[in-house]
């Protein structure tokens, strides 16, 4: 792989991981949104989850193409997120279920009383003073109950209790068709005393879940291992100019060599007629009745 493309590796890497975290802002504002929203789309949540599983698995294919300095790092990492994620998501599964309760008891509360408003243009007037005084109590503990869903007290549930056990006695003295949707309203603002801490500790839980710590640190072992490509890249671009600087001076003194020799070797060649005049002498004293002497040559030429 080239310079160039480890380079492009890295960087690619390292916008998922940016990708990823922009996904996981964009969950909890999901989370949060879906507590203080009654009627609430919870498409939001589900989404998030769906882009970060998609860029997880990309990364991983990415991030095998490249060398790690330290392997068992890198796996505890990959381990740390992962788990982090999967505790996020079951966090936020239990928030779907508990918020759902939750914002249905809260939703249901002005319609409750727009049932108990009915039922007060129905009483005698000789009822009239003392059914407005109970009557009143009661939107006093709606009123709490969704106080108590906005900020969490312990006063606030303790008026709460209060409220509702004053309910209780005043029920028996209410008229028949009262009682049912008193009981209605009394179960639905237990219900709110009951998921709302519960809603509030799950949130606490999924803010605290670690994913933008893990990509963090994942994001930093990327620089890491990118500086220590360079490094080694640097590393062998130095060891490849040496050797070739080597290799061309061995061929300088190689060609330098050579000229030293043939200029040595040319003055020590005859010329061809030498060569062939000392043939000639050597076969004559070798075989003197085969070779004509020079004088019969001349004289036949003659």
């Amino acid at each position: 792989m080239s310079r160039s493309d480890e380079s492009g590796n890295y960087a690619q890497a390292r916008d998922l991981i940016r990708q990823i975290k922009q996904y996981d802002a964009q969950w909890e504002g999901a989370v949060l949104k879906a507590r203080t929203t009654t009627n609430y789309n919870y498409d939001p949540l589900v989404l998030p989850l769906i882009e970060m599983k998609r860029l997880w698995r990309e990364f991983g294919t990415l991030e095998g193409r490249h060398q790690k300095t330290e392997m068992l790092a890198w796996q505890k990492a990959f381990r740390d997120y992962q788990q982090a994620f999967d505790d996020k998501v079951l966090l936020v599964s239990r928030f779907k279920t508990h918020n759902a309760i939750l914002r249905n008891s809260l939703a249901f509360l002005p319609a409750a009383a727009d049932v108990i408003q009915v039922h007060l243009r129905r009483l005698v007037d000789a009822d009239t003073v003392r059914l407005r005084r109970i009557t009143s109590d009661t939107y006093d503990l709606m009123l709490s109950s969704l106080e108590f869903a906005h900020a969490t007290t312990d006063e606030k549930a303790a008026d709460i209790l209060v409220g509702l056990n004053n309910l209780s006695v005043n029920k028996e003295r209410l008229p028949v068709n009262f009682q049912v949707p008193i009981d209605t309203i009394s179960k639905h603002i237990e219900l709110i005393l009951r998921e709302q801490p519960k809603v509030d500790q799950l949130l606490e839980a999924i803010e605290a879940v670690p994913i933008a710590e893990s990509l963090d640190a994942i994001a930093l072992m990327l620089d890491r291992d990118e500086q220590a490509a360079a490094l080694t890249a640097q590393r062998y671009h130095f060891y490849l100019l040496v050797f070739s600087t080597l290799l061309v001076l061995l061929l300088l003194y190689m060609g330098m060599w050579l000229m030293r020799s043939y200029a040595e070797i040319k003055p020590c060649k005859p010329s061809a007629g030498e060569c062939q005049r000392r043939i000639g002498t050597a076969g004559r004293t070798a075989y003197p009745g085969t070779y004509p002497s020079q004088r019969s040559t001349a004289a036949r030429g003659g």
